[in-house]
Protein backbone atom coordinates (compact mmCIF):
# COMPACT_ATOMS: atom_id res chain seq x y z
CA UNK A 1 0.00 0.00 0.00
CA UNK A 2 2.67 2.68 0.69
CA UNK A 3 4.99 1.56 -2.47
CA UNK A 4 1.63 1.94 -4.59
CA UNK A 5 1.19 5.55 -2.43
CA UNK A 6 5.00 6.30 -3.52
CA UNK A 7 4.03 5.98 -7.28
CA UNK A 8 1.09 8.10 -7.19
CA UNK A 9 2.99 10.72 -5.59
CA UNK A 10 5.81 10.25 -7.93
CA UNK A 11 3.63 10.14 -11.36
CA UNK A 12 1.47 13.24 -10.27
CA UNK A 13 4.92 14.95 -9.79
CA UNK A 14 6.21 13.77 -13.02
CA UNK A 15 2.72 15.15 -14.83
CA UNK A 16 2.98 18.40 -13.07
CA UNK A 17 6.54 18.82 -14.02
CA UNK A 18 5.74 18.28 -17.30
CA UNK A 19 2.72 21.08 -17.64
CA UNK A 20 4.72 23.40 -15.68
CA UNK A 21 7.66 22.64 -18.83
CA UNK A 22 4.60 22.78 -21.59
CA UNK A 23 3.45 26.15 -20.18
CA UNK A 24 7.01 27.76 -20.04
CA UNK A 25 7.12 26.44 -24.08
CA UNK A 26 7.14 29.48 -26.22
CA UNK A 27 3.69 29.65 -27.79
CA UNK A 28 3.98 28.91 -31.67
CA UNK A 29 2.91 31.74 -34.23
CA UNK A 30 4.00 31.56 -37.34
CA UNK A 31 7.47 32.68 -37.15
CA UNK A 32 9.01 35.13 -39.16
CA UNK A 33 11.85 33.96 -40.97
CA UNK A 34 13.90 37.15 -40.94
CA UNK A 35 16.55 35.37 -43.00
CA UNK A 36 14.82 35.21 -46.09
CA UNK A 37 12.43 38.29 -45.60
CA UNK A 38 15.97 40.39 -45.89
CA UNK A 39 16.94 38.09 -49.19
CA UNK A 40 13.32 39.00 -50.42
CA UNK A 41 13.71 42.78 -49.66
CA UNK A 42 17.27 42.97 -51.45
CA UNK A 43 15.93 40.87 -54.29
CA UNK A 44 13.37 44.12 -54.76
CA UNK A 45 15.91 46.65 -54.70
CA UNK A 46 17.60 44.74 -56.96
CA UNK A 47 14.89 44.66 -59.40
CA UNK A 48 13.44 47.56 -58.51
CA UNK A 49 16.52 49.69 -59.19
CA UNK A 50 16.30 48.03 -62.92
CA UNK A 51 13.56 48.79 -63.90
CA UNK A 52 13.88 52.65 -62.63
CA UNK A 53 17.46 52.92 -64.23
CA UNK A 54 16.47 50.90 -67.70
CA UNK A 55 12.69 53.10 -67.92
CA UNK A 56 13.50 56.31 -66.43
CA UNK A 57 10.76 58.90 -66.46
CA UNK A 58 11.50 62.18 -67.40
CA UNK A 59 10.00 65.11 -65.35
CA UNK A 60 11.10 67.62 -62.13
CA UNK A 61 12.89 66.34 -58.85
CA UNK A 62 11.08 68.89 -57.39
CA UNK A 63 9.05 66.75 -54.13
CA UNK A 64 7.03 68.11 -51.73
CA UNK A 65 7.92 66.94 -48.05
CA UNK A 66 5.83 64.31 -45.87
CA UNK A 67 3.68 66.10 -43.90
CA UNK A 68 2.34 64.46 -40.55
CA UNK A 69 -0.67 64.91 -38.43
CA UNK A 70 1.38 66.33 -35.64
CA UNK A 71 1.92 69.30 -37.90
CA UNK A 72 -1.50 69.85 -38.64
CA UNK A 73 -2.13 70.50 -34.76
CA UNK A 74 -2.01 73.51 -32.94
CA UNK A 75 0.37 74.56 -30.26
CA UNK A 76 -1.57 72.67 -26.95
CA UNK A 77 -2.20 70.00 -28.96
CA UNK A 78 1.24 69.08 -30.15
CA UNK A 79 1.93 69.32 -26.14
CA UNK A 80 -0.49 66.52 -25.22
CA UNK A 81 0.75 64.89 -28.68
CA UNK A 82 4.41 64.57 -26.79
CA UNK A 83 3.36 63.70 -23.34
CA UNK A 84 0.93 60.71 -24.76
CA UNK A 85 4.07 59.53 -26.98
CA UNK A 86 6.51 59.59 -24.08
CA UNK A 87 3.99 57.99 -21.67
CA UNK A 88 3.53 54.89 -24.44
CA UNK A 89 7.40 54.50 -25.16
CA UNK A 90 7.95 53.91 -21.69
CA UNK A 91 5.14 51.99 -21.10
CA UNK A 92 3.81 53.85 -18.55
CA UNK A 93 0.25 55.21 -16.83
CA UNK A 94 -1.12 58.28 -18.74
CA UNK A 95 -1.01 61.63 -16.61
CA UNK A 96 -2.10 64.90 -17.90
CA UNK A 97 -2.44 68.12 -16.26
CA UNK A 98 -6.18 68.98 -15.70
CA UNK A 99 -5.67 72.26 -17.73
CA UNK A 100 -5.89 70.52 -21.12
CA UNK A 101 -9.04 70.02 -22.67
CA UNK A 102 -11.29 66.55 -23.51
CA UNK A 103 -11.41 67.43 -27.47
CA UNK A 104 -7.55 68.74 -27.70
CA UNK A 105 -6.72 65.43 -25.66
CA UNK A 106 -8.67 63.25 -28.48
CA UNK A 107 -7.50 65.32 -31.27
CA UNK A 108 -3.58 65.13 -30.71
CA UNK A 109 -4.26 60.91 -28.97
CA UNK A 110 -5.45 60.68 -33.20
CA UNK A 111 -3.28 62.68 -34.44
CA UNK A 112 -0.44 59.86 -32.71
CA UNK A 113 -1.95 56.74 -33.54
CA UNK A 114 -2.28 57.49 -37.07
CA UNK A 115 1.87 58.78 -37.06
CA UNK A 116 2.64 55.82 -35.21
CA UNK A 117 0.36 52.54 -35.99
CA UNK A 118 2.16 50.64 -34.50
CA UNK A 119 0.96 51.98 -31.15
CA UNK A 120 -2.65 50.42 -32.20
CA UNK A 121 -1.19 46.92 -31.60
CA UNK A 122 -0.54 47.11 -27.78
CA UNK A 123 -2.08 49.98 -26.41
CA UNK A 124 -5.35 51.80 -26.32
CA UNK A 125 -6.73 55.49 -25.65
CA UNK A 126 -9.60 55.62 -23.59
CA UNK A 127 -11.04 56.79 -20.76
CA UNK A 128 -11.64 55.99 -16.81
CA UNK A 129 -15.24 57.23 -15.52
CA UNK A 130 -15.74 58.59 -18.78
CA UNK A 131 -13.95 61.58 -18.69
CA UNK A 132 -10.39 60.14 -17.63
CA UNK A 133 -8.12 59.75 -20.34
CA UNK A 134 -5.65 56.75 -19.74
CA UNK A 135 -3.77 54.54 -21.64
CA UNK A 136 -4.23 50.79 -21.72
CA UNK A 137 -1.67 48.24 -23.13
CA UNK A 138 -1.84 44.56 -24.18
CA UNK A 139 0.19 41.97 -24.82
CA UNK A 140 2.41 42.12 -27.98
CA UNK A 141 3.60 38.99 -29.96
CA UNK A 142 7.22 39.44 -31.33
CA UNK A 143 5.41 37.94 -33.96
CA UNK A 144 3.04 40.91 -33.99
CA UNK A 145 -0.39 40.83 -32.99
CA UNK A 146 -3.89 42.99 -33.05
CA UNK A 147 -4.17 44.57 -29.16
CA UNK A 148 -7.66 42.96 -29.49
CA UNK A 149 -6.72 39.69 -29.74
CA UNK A 150 -4.05 39.88 -26.60
CA UNK A 151 -4.49 39.88 -22.94
CA UNK A 152 -3.95 42.89 -20.75
CA UNK A 153 -0.97 43.72 -19.72
CA UNK A 154 -0.79 44.84 -16.04
CA UNK A 155 2.29 44.20 -14.08
CA UNK A 156 5.93 45.46 -13.92
CA UNK A 157 7.40 42.47 -14.88
CA UNK A 158 4.37 42.00 -18.12
CA UNK A 159 5.85 45.63 -18.87
CA UNK A 160 9.00 45.06 -19.58
CA UNK A 161 8.41 41.95 -21.77
CA UNK A 162 6.14 43.93 -23.67
CA UNK A 163 8.39 46.81 -23.86
CA UNK A 164 10.97 44.66 -24.99
CA UNK A 165 9.26 42.67 -27.42
CA UNK A 166 7.60 45.82 -29.16
CA UNK A 167 11.51 47.53 -29.65
CA UNK A 168 12.95 44.00 -30.87
CA UNK A 169 10.24 44.31 -34.06
CA UNK A 170 9.96 47.71 -34.07
CA UNK A 171 14.21 47.82 -34.81
CA UNK A 172 12.89 44.72 -37.65
CA UNK A 173 10.54 46.80 -39.75
CA UNK A 174 12.29 50.29 -39.58
CA UNK A 175 15.14 48.39 -40.57
CA UNK A 176 13.35 46.96 -43.84
CA UNK A 177 11.94 49.81 -44.63
CA UNK A 178 15.08 51.77 -44.51
CA UNK A 179 16.71 49.11 -46.85
CA UNK A 180 14.79 50.46 -49.34
CA UNK A 181 14.69 54.02 -48.86
CA UNK A 182 18.70 53.98 -49.21
CA UNK A 183 18.42 51.68 -51.98
CA UNK A 184 16.50 54.25 -54.30
CA UNK A 185 18.78 55.66 -57.31
CA UNK A 186 20.42 59.03 -56.79
CA UNK A 187 19.37 61.53 -59.36
CA UNK A 188 15.59 60.47 -60.40
CA UNK A 189 12.47 62.12 -60.75
CA UNK A 190 10.27 62.48 -58.42
CA UNK A 191 7.80 60.59 -60.15
CA UNK A 192 10.31 57.88 -60.47
CA UNK A 193 10.90 57.93 -56.56
CA UNK A 194 7.35 56.73 -56.20
CA UNK A 195 7.31 54.51 -58.95
CA UNK A 196 10.64 52.85 -57.07
CA UNK A 197 8.97 52.41 -54.01
CA UNK A 198 5.48 50.83 -55.13
CA UNK A 199 7.61 48.51 -57.19
CA UNK A 200 9.59 47.49 -53.82
CA UNK A 201 6.25 46.86 -52.34
CA UNK A 202 5.26 45.02 -54.56
CA UNK A 203 7.88 42.73 -54.51
CA UNK A 204 8.21 41.98 -51.08
CA UNK A 205 4.29 41.20 -50.50
CA UNK A 206 1.52 39.41 -52.02
CA UNK A 207 -2.37 40.21 -51.53
CA UNK A 208 -3.94 38.00 -48.45
CA UNK A 209 -7.25 36.81 -49.73
CA UNK A 210 -7.51 34.64 -46.93
CA UNK A 211 -7.32 37.64 -44.16
CA UNK A 212 -9.75 39.60 -46.92
CA UNK A 213 -12.51 36.98 -47.33
CA UNK A 214 -12.74 36.80 -43.11
CA UNK A 215 -14.94 39.79 -42.04
CA UNK A 216 -14.52 38.76 -38.30
CA UNK A 217 -11.08 39.84 -38.31
CA UNK A 218 -10.91 40.91 -34.73
CA UNK A 219 -13.08 38.67 -33.26
CA UNK A 220 -12.26 35.34 -34.19
CA UNK A 221 -10.57 33.28 -31.38
CA UNK A 222 -6.98 33.17 -31.14
CA UNK A 223 -6.11 29.86 -32.07
CA UNK A 224 -8.45 30.03 -35.54
CA UNK A 225 -6.89 33.05 -36.51
CA UNK A 226 -3.46 32.98 -37.09
CA UNK A 227 -1.00 35.89 -36.50
CA UNK A 228 -0.52 36.27 -40.11
CA UNK A 229 -4.13 37.30 -40.97
CA UNK A 230 -5.02 39.05 -38.36
CA UNK A 231 -2.17 42.04 -39.09
CA UNK A 232 -2.86 42.03 -42.92
CA UNK A 233 -4.36 45.15 -41.76
CA UNK A 234 -1.60 46.47 -40.59
CA UNK A 235 1.43 48.49 -42.37
CA UNK A 236 4.20 46.13 -41.21
CA UNK A 237 3.03 42.81 -42.40
CA UNK A 238 3.80 43.82 -46.20
CA UNK A 239 7.69 43.88 -44.81
CA UNK A 240 7.40 41.04 -42.37
CA UNK A 241 4.75 38.61 -43.60
CA UNK A 242 4.93 40.07 -47.00
CA UNK A 243 1.20 39.48 -47.14
CA UNK A 244 -1.32 42.39 -46.51
CA UNK A 245 -5.15 43.37 -47.70
CA UNK A 246 -5.53 47.25 -49.29
CA UNK A 247 -5.52 49.23 -46.10
CA UNK A 248 -2.03 46.91 -44.86
CA UNK A 249 -1.05 48.12 -49.03
CA UNK A 250 -1.59 51.41 -48.47
CA UNK A 251 -0.12 51.84 -44.73
CA UNK A 252 2.80 50.44 -46.09
CA UNK A 253 3.77 52.56 -48.98
CA UNK A 254 2.38 55.64 -46.74
CA UNK A 255 5.30 54.09 -44.42
CA UNK A 256 7.98 54.11 -47.89
CA UNK A 257 6.93 57.47 -48.50
CA UNK A 258 7.32 58.82 -45.00
CA UNK A 259 10.57 58.11 -44.76
CA UNK A 260 11.56 59.25 -48.15
CA UNK A 261 10.02 62.31 -47.18
CA UNK A 262 7.77 62.24 -50.06
CA UNK A 263 4.06 63.82 -49.54
CA UNK A 264 1.62 61.28 -49.27
CA UNK A 265 -1.72 60.54 -47.54
CA UNK A 266 -4.01 57.57 -47.33
CA UNK A 267 -7.56 57.62 -48.74
CA UNK A 268 -10.10 55.29 -47.96
CA UNK A 269 -13.43 55.19 -49.90
CA UNK A 270 -15.18 52.20 -52.36
CA UNK A 271 -14.48 50.36 -55.68
CA UNK A 272 -17.83 49.09 -56.64
CA UNK A 273 -19.18 48.39 -53.54
CA UNK A 274 -16.77 47.62 -51.58
CA UNK A 275 -14.59 49.68 -48.83
CA UNK A 276 -11.04 49.93 -50.54
CA UNK A 277 -8.06 52.36 -49.69
CA UNK A 278 -5.12 53.44 -51.62
CA UNK A 279 -2.94 56.64 -51.67
CA UNK A 280 -3.08 60.54 -53.15
CA UNK A 281 0.91 61.71 -53.88
CA UNK A 282 2.19 64.73 -55.10
CA UNK A 283 4.14 66.07 -57.87
CA UNK A 284 4.86 69.44 -58.92
CA UNK A 285 1.70 69.10 -61.79
CA UNK A 286 -0.98 68.04 -58.88
CA UNK A 287 -2.12 65.19 -56.90
CA UNK A 288 -2.50 61.89 -58.18
CA UNK A 289 -3.48 58.46 -56.91
CA UNK A 290 -1.41 55.32 -56.53
CA UNK A 291 -2.86 52.17 -55.59
CA UNK A 292 -0.18 49.42 -55.15
CA UNK A 293 -2.77 46.99 -54.19
CA UNK A 294 -4.17 46.81 -57.83
CA UNK A 295 -0.65 47.32 -58.99
CA UNK A 296 0.32 44.27 -57.30
CA UNK A 297 -2.08 42.29 -59.34
CA UNK A 298 0.27 43.03 -62.64
CA UNK A 299 3.92 42.29 -62.94
CA UNK A 300 5.71 45.52 -62.20
CA UNK A 301 6.79 47.71 -65.02
CA UNK A 302 3.67 45.93 -67.42
CA UNK A 303 0.90 47.46 -68.86
CA UNK A 304 -1.62 46.64 -65.86
CA UNK A 305 0.58 47.68 -63.11
CA UNK A 306 0.81 51.06 -65.16
CA UNK A 307 -2.58 50.99 -65.14
CA UNK A 308 -3.35 52.17 -61.21
CA UNK A 309 -0.04 54.40 -60.81
CA UNK A 310 -0.67 58.21 -61.19
CA UNK A 311 -4.12 58.39 -61.70
CA UNK A 312 -6.04 61.47 -62.26
CA UNK A 313 -9.58 62.16 -60.35
CA UNK A 314 -11.01 61.76 -64.06
CA UNK A 315 -8.96 58.22 -64.62
CA UNK A 316 -10.51 57.11 -60.97
CA UNK A 317 -14.13 57.72 -61.53
CA UNK A 318 -13.89 56.09 -64.86
CA UNK A 319 -12.46 52.82 -62.71
CA UNK A 320 -15.64 52.88 -60.54
CA UNK A 321 -14.05 54.64 -57.48
CA UNK A 322 -15.41 56.87 -55.53
CA UNK A 323 -13.28 58.70 -52.29
CA UNK A 324 -12.79 61.72 -49.84
CA UNK A 325 -10.41 63.07 -51.30
CA UNK A 326 -9.67 64.95 -54.47
CA UNK A 327 -7.18 65.11 -56.73
CA UNK A 328 -5.98 68.23 -58.09
CA UNK A 329 -3.85 66.74 -60.53
CA UNK A 330 -3.77 69.20 -64.07
CA UNK A 331 -1.78 66.82 -66.33
CA UNK A 332 -2.17 63.01 -67.45
CA UNK A 333 0.94 60.83 -67.43
CA UNK A 334 -0.59 58.34 -70.07
CA UNK A 335 1.56 59.45 -73.00
CA UNK A 336 4.40 58.84 -71.08
CA UNK A 337 3.57 55.76 -70.07
CA UNK A 338 2.86 54.76 -73.45
CA UNK A 339 6.44 55.28 -74.56
CA UNK A 340 7.81 52.94 -71.62
CA UNK A 341 5.15 49.83 -72.41
CA UNK A 342 4.77 50.10 -76.34
CA UNK A 343 1.46 48.21 -75.34
CA UNK A 344 0.03 50.32 -73.06
CA UNK A 345 -3.37 52.08 -72.58
CA UNK A 346 -5.93 53.44 -74.97
CA UNK A 347 -6.18 56.48 -74.03
CA UNK A 348 -9.34 57.36 -76.47
CA UNK A 349 -11.46 58.33 -72.65
CA UNK A 350 -14.79 59.33 -74.13
CA UNK A 351 -15.31 62.69 -72.66
CA UNK A 352 -18.65 63.50 -73.61
CA UNK A 353 -21.74 61.86 -73.08
CA UNK A 354 -24.89 63.26 -74.56
CA UNK A 355 -28.64 62.57 -73.40
CA UNK A 356 -31.70 62.84 -75.13
CA UNK A 357 -34.00 66.34 -75.29
CA UNK A 358 -36.15 66.01 -71.89
CA UNK A 359 -39.67 67.95 -71.78
CA UNK A 360 -40.73 70.84 -69.20
CA UNK A 361 -44.66 71.91 -69.42
CA UNK A 362 -44.99 76.03 -68.50
CA UNK A 363 -48.50 75.54 -67.40
CA UNK A 364 -47.68 72.15 -64.83
CA UNK A 365 -44.44 73.27 -63.89
CA UNK A 366 -43.57 70.12 -63.35
CA UNK A 367 -39.85 68.73 -62.00
CA UNK A 368 -37.21 67.93 -64.95
CA UNK A 369 -35.51 64.45 -64.01
CA UNK A 370 -32.82 63.58 -66.00
CA UNK A 371 -30.70 60.30 -66.38
CA UNK A 372 -27.59 60.67 -67.55
CA UNK A 373 -26.30 57.54 -69.62
CA UNK A 374 -22.64 58.36 -68.27
CA UNK A 375 -21.16 55.13 -68.19
CA UNK A 376 -19.48 55.54 -64.81
CA UNK A 377 -20.68 53.64 -61.68
CA UNK A 378 -20.22 55.30 -58.21
CA UNK A 379 -20.03 58.35 -56.72
CA UNK A 380 -20.04 61.56 -58.58
CA UNK A 381 -18.75 64.81 -58.64
CA UNK A 382 -20.58 67.66 -59.95
CA UNK A 383 -18.44 70.75 -60.40
CA UNK A 384 -20.75 72.62 -61.82
CA UNK A 385 -24.08 73.16 -64.26
CA UNK A 386 -24.95 76.05 -66.76
CA UNK A 387 -26.72 78.33 -67.22
CA UNK A 388 -27.49 77.93 -63.64
CA UNK A 389 -24.96 79.52 -60.93
CA UNK A 390 -22.46 77.26 -59.69
CA UNK A 391 -23.47 76.66 -56.50
CA UNK A 392 -27.71 76.49 -57.04
CA UNK A 393 -27.67 72.56 -57.52
CA UNK A 394 -27.27 72.32 -54.00
CA UNK A 395 -30.54 74.92 -53.66
CA UNK A 396 -33.59 75.38 -55.05
CA UNK A 397 -32.91 74.45 -58.59
CA UNK A 398 -31.32 71.13 -59.02
CA UNK A 399 -31.33 68.12 -56.19
CA UNK A 400 -28.29 65.88 -56.59
CA UNK A 401 -26.03 64.48 -58.18
CA UNK A 402 -27.23 60.56 -57.43
CA UNK A 403 -25.85 57.61 -58.66
CA UNK A 404 -27.63 54.39 -60.24
CA UNK A 405 -25.96 51.77 -61.94
CA UNK A 406 -25.02 53.12 -65.40
CA UNK A 407 -26.65 56.47 -65.32
CA UNK A 408 -26.42 60.05 -63.30
CA UNK A 409 -29.65 61.66 -62.03
CA UNK A 410 -30.16 64.95 -61.14
CA UNK A 411 -33.72 66.99 -60.41
CA UNK A 412 -34.26 70.30 -61.71
CA UNK A 413 -37.14 71.73 -59.97
CA UNK A 414 -40.21 72.87 -62.20
CA UNK A 415 -40.68 76.11 -60.21
CA UNK A 416 -37.34 77.79 -59.99
CA UNK A 417 -36.88 80.79 -61.65
CA UNK A 418 -34.10 80.03 -63.36
CA UNK A 419 -36.45 77.66 -65.73
CA UNK A 420 -38.81 80.58 -65.70
CA UNK A 421 -36.97 82.74 -66.66
CA UNK A 422 -35.56 80.69 -69.93
CA UNK A 423 -38.44 79.00 -70.57
CA UNK A 424 -41.61 81.10 -70.02
CA UNK A 425 -42.46 83.04 -71.73
CA UNK A 426 -40.24 83.26 -74.84
CA UNK A 427 -38.21 80.96 -74.42
CA UNK A 428 -38.81 77.27 -76.44
CA UNK A 429 -35.42 75.46 -75.59
CA UNK A 430 -32.83 75.51 -72.56
CA UNK A 431 -29.42 74.33 -73.55
CA UNK A 432 -27.66 73.05 -70.29
CA UNK A 433 -24.32 71.79 -69.54
CA UNK A 434 -23.48 69.45 -66.40
CA UNK A 435 -19.73 69.35 -65.63
CA UNK A 436 -18.25 66.35 -64.07
CA UNK A 437 -14.48 67.71 -64.01
CA UNK A 438 -12.25 70.09 -66.05
CA UNK A 439 -12.40 67.44 -68.93
CA UNK A 440 -15.62 65.38 -68.70
CA UNK A 441 -19.32 66.57 -69.07
CA UNK A 442 -22.87 66.02 -70.85
CA UNK A 443 -24.91 67.86 -72.29
CA UNK A 444 -28.96 68.11 -72.95
CA UNK A 445 -31.71 70.31 -74.28
CA UNK A 446 -34.76 70.68 -72.16
CA UNK A 447 -37.66 71.71 -74.56
CA UNK A 448 -41.25 73.52 -73.52
CA UNK A 449 -43.79 71.08 -74.73
CA UNK A 450 -46.90 73.73 -74.57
Amino acid sequence: MKVKQQLSTRLISMILSILILVSSLPIQTQAINYDERTRIIKSAISESKQIIMQNPMEGSTKSFPYKTEYQKLNGKQRQIYKKIKKTIENFEPLKLPKKYKLKDIRSASKALFNDYPLFNEYADYGYRKYTIPEITYYEFFTDGSHKLMGKLVRTEKQMKTLKRKVNQYTKKVDKYADMIVKGMPSGISTIDKYRYLAACLCYITKYNNTAANNTDKYYLPLESCPIKHRKAWSYDAAFTYGACVCEGYALAYNYLCRKANLYCIDVSGLLGEEAHAWNLVKLDKGTYYVDVTWMDSSVPNTEGWYKHFMKTQSELLEDNFSCDKKATGTYSFRDDFKNLIPTFLDNNYKNKYNSDPVTWSASKKNDINISIPCGIIGKISLVKMTPFKKDEYIGEYITGPTSKYNSFSITIKGDSQTLQKNLTPNGKKLYVKVFFDKNRYTDFTIVRED
